[in-house]
């Protein structure tokens, strides 16, 4: 969950109806966060980070070229593709219960925010995201980075996957990644599936995807116009990419949920005055 959209002039005025779900959602958040839901969030960064990390060690302990951390980079977020597509015909019904108790629970944590910052706005992202559309989008645009890749080695003008083929350890380390995308995927599906109190979560990880195929597409002129010193920013940008939203909710979300339950412990729905403001106090 990413706040979006939040501060001065943004966003959506809170209203006397969104007050009254805070009242009434904002306990059940904070026990959702407070449960499971940042334990999740912490596990999601540390599974976002880990491709870029087993690049930077490739890197520095083997020697990899920075088109070699590229490719092993994209080769995890096709796993990663991967892993959702078999998981969710399994937890199907799991993985939306999940998206939308995880949506909710952090629009307590947006308007709450939006009192606290003082600008009594908060950024209403609309409904709970759909798995089957983030897995759809995520998977037509594998497909197309696939088929321009299988185009562009069958005709000579892309050699990057023999070479990183060919450097130390490479393909350990893609078997095994994905041994541990893919079971992983699984074992997460089954159990969610067998649950009984269906309390156990899961998501469609496709959404990172999304966002490093983006990054890739606007930044790919870095390698272009720097050569051998673009594929290291490049790589860098993507990674920067590929964590970013997974750091900033690991750095936001603890703040706003204390902000939530310091609010529902007072009872202070009020907006907060800033200094010097003759702001109302209410929305």
């Amino acid at each position: 969950m990413s706040k979006r959209g939040t501060g001065s002039g943004s966003g959506k005025v809170i209203s006397e109806a969104d007050l009254a779900r805070l009242r009434r959602e904002g306990p059940a958040a904070v026990e959702y966060y407070e449960s499971v839901g940042l334990a999740e969030i912490r596990s999601r960064a540390g599974n976002l980070a880990a491709s870029g990390g087993i690049s930077i060690f490739g890197l520095f302990a083997l020697g990899w070229s920075p088109l070699t951390m590229i490719v092993f980079m994209l080769v995890d977020a096709v796993l990663t593709v991967l892993g959702d597509l078999l998981a969710y015909p399994i937890a199907r019904e799991r993985m939306r219960a999940s998206h939308e108790r995880d949506h909710h629970s952090g629009q307590m944590l947006l308007i709450a925010d939006g009192l606290e910052d003082g600008t009594g706005r908060w950024a209403d992202n609309g409904g709970a995201p759909s798995p089957g559309l983030i897995l759809t989008i995520a998977t037509g645009m594998t497909a197309i980075v696939c088929v321009v890749a299988v185009l562009a080695v069958a005709r000579g003008e892309f050699d990057g996957f023999a070479k990183a083929a060919a450097e130390p350890f490479f393909l350990w380390f893609v078997g095994g990644n994905a041994l541990l995308r893919i079971a992983g995927a699984l074992m997460a599906a089954v159990r969610a599936r067998l649950e009984p109190d269906g309390g156990r979560l899961i998501f469609a990880e496709s959404g990172s995807v999304v966002v490093l195929y983006a990054g890739l597409l606007a930044l790919v002129w870095f390698p272009i116009t720097f050569g051998n010193a673009g594929l290291y920013m490049l790589f860098g940008a993507l990674f920067l990419i590929r964590i970013g939203f997974g750091v900033f909710a690991l750095i936001w979300t603890p703040l706003a949920l204390a902000n939530l339950k310091r609010r529902l412990k007072l009872q202070d729905f009020s907006v907060r005055k800033k200094p010097g403001s003759s702001k109302p106090s209410l929305p």
